[in-house]
């Protein structure tokens, strides 16, 4: 919380409403304990920042920033959207942009983002303007899970660090504060990376970077070279210290052991004689919550979707069912041994597979591409080690139009296309439905107006579709798309009445 005399200077308290999938759903202010303002995006919400601005009488103030789902930057004033900038995939991180490091406030109006396809990027917040100052593609890379400064090479200058969902750490050094910084550093730890900061931990004099997995662990990565380059005597002193320790650990498992084995040995004689229980009802079973870190994303320069599944325990088989054709491709980093069933469409199962994971795996990768015109469902079935024994059950819609993804750059009406224009007594929550179940990627509400327009590219064909949506004076309703099988981009129009 925060308090000041100035009215104009209070800081927003967010008051966030979690979904199912861990998001926000609107962000509210609170101002003496009242709330004063309130926004509803058509998505669901990433991350939120409250950054450093400049008023028109150039004082300072406080302005929120939502990462939106919708590939979307939002940034507010009061109830209503000052400024939407859009970005080639969705916003999942957010922080403000710290040139020193310290107490000095952050540079107005710089905000620093990562991607749902692994781009980061920093964006000037000015007025109602926004202007990108950098970007750095995604090349590939998972997804980004956080992003914080922190000055961990000591130049008095505060790097970027980024953690990814694939485990990755990285630490970015910038020159200057407006250019495009280079990755100095990179990391890979067993598991998702869910949050990270730099400070001093276990060291008053160097700089460390904390992060926090999935699974619950906490890795301390250090810029001491004190622990690199430890001093011979002390390294051999700790060494016999240890092996001492792990003589006498070694012998108390012994003896442990023993006394085990002459426990189960009373238990099967007492078990013996006592009569065959009936069987095991469900209701008096306690099943464990089995959580599950999925990620299903197009990936734009294969064309194919990757399908990450993590556990906090080890993974002991996986077995993906799909009632429409698909393919799966292999994944460089995939150790699992994996057995396909011959396919059976009468019982709609075009894909049948079963992943037999290594001891002590967490993670499963696995690519898959689908045949766009068929829409239908990837079922994964997840079974962890442990007792009992459970599998969880995960659903990914495979829609008609899968290979197509959102695209911020504008329609090429100067390219060949198709255009096809419907007519009819339909609404603009229906129309928008109707595009929603075509297109993966499309927010779940309709955005706001009469008048709506999205555009995808094809990551396979590279083709446009233009979908345009649209409420006039007289009722009347125009939708357009554009064709794939005749020409390079597609026209399509709906028109409601």
């Amino acid at each position: 919380s925060h308090s000041t005399s100035e009215p104009h200077m209070q800081l927003p308290i967010f008051q966030n409403l979690l979904n199912q999938q861990n998001s926000l759903n609107f962000p509210s202010r609170l101002a003496a304990a009242k709330d004063v303002d309130y926004y509803m995006p058509g998505d669901r919400i990433n991350d939120l920042l409250l950054v450093m601005m400049l008023d028109s009488a150039g004082k300072l103030r406080h302005a929120p920033v939502l990462a939106c789902n919708d590939r979307a930057l939002r940034l507010l004033k009061g109830s209503e959207v000052l400024l939407l900038m859009s970005l080639s995939s969705s916003p999942t991180a957010l922080t403000a942009f710290h040139s020193t490091p310290g107490d000095s406030p952050p540079l107005p109006g710089l905000v620093v983002y990562g991607t749902n396809d692994g781009t980061v990027g920093m964006v000037k917040f000015e007025g109602a303007l926004s202007e990108p100052m950098w970007e750095i593609p995604a090349a590939g890379r998972a997804a980004v899970t956080c992003v914080h400064m922190h000055d961990i090479t000591g130049n008095g200058r505060c790097d970027l660090l980024v953690g990814r969902d694939d485990g990755t750490v990285q630490i970015f050094s910038f020159e200057t504060p407006y250019d495009e910084p280079e990755c100095i550093y990179s990391h890979r730890l067993p598991a998702a990376i869910t949050a990270l900061c730099g400070g001093k931990i276990s060291s008053a004099n160097y700089d460390e970077v904390i992060a926090v997995t999935f699974g619950g662990h906490v890795f301390c990565l250090s810029s001491d070279p004190a622990r690199v380059h430890a001093d011979d005597a002390v390294f051999e002193q700790e060494s016999k210290r240890l092996e001492e320790e792990i003589a006498v650990l070694q012998a108390e498992v012994r003896r442990k052991q023993g006394d085990y084995d002459d426990i189960s040995k009373e238990l099967l004689r007492a078990q013996a004689k006592q009569p065959v229980p009936g069987p095991l009802s469900l209701s008096s079973a306690v099943l464990p919550d089995v959580r599950i870190n999925l990620r299903f994303a197009l990936q734009l320069h294969d064309a194919s979707y990757l399908l990450s599944l993590e556990t906090p325990n080890s993974i002991d088989t996986v077995v993906l069912q799909c009632d429409v054709p698909v393919d799966v491709l292999d994944v460089k980093d995939n150790t699992a041994a994996v057995s396909f069933c011959p396919m059976q469409p009468q019982d709609g199962n075009f894909l049948l597979a079963m992943y037999k994971c290594e001891p002590g795996a967490t993670q499963l990768s696995v690519k898959i591409r689908s045949i766009e015109g068929k829409q239908g469902t990837l079922r994964a079935y997840v079974s962890p080690n442990g007792t009992p024994r459970v599998c969880r059950v995960e659903k990914m819609d495979i829609k008609a139009l899968s290979l197509h993804s959102p695209s911020s750059e504008p329609f090429d009406p100067t390219r060949p296309n198709n255009k096809l224009e419907l007519q009819g007594n339909f609404t603009l929550e229906e129309m928008h439905s109707w595009v929603a179940g075509c297109v993966p990627n499309v927010p779940v509400k309709a955005p706001p107006g009469n008048d709506v327009t999205f555009v995808f590219v094809s990551a396979l064909l590279g083709t446009q579709l233009r979908c345009v949506y649209r409420c006039a004076t007289t009722e009347r309703m125009h939708f357009q798309a554009v064709s794939l099988s005749l020409s390079p981009n597609i026209s399509f129009s709906l028109s409601l009445s």
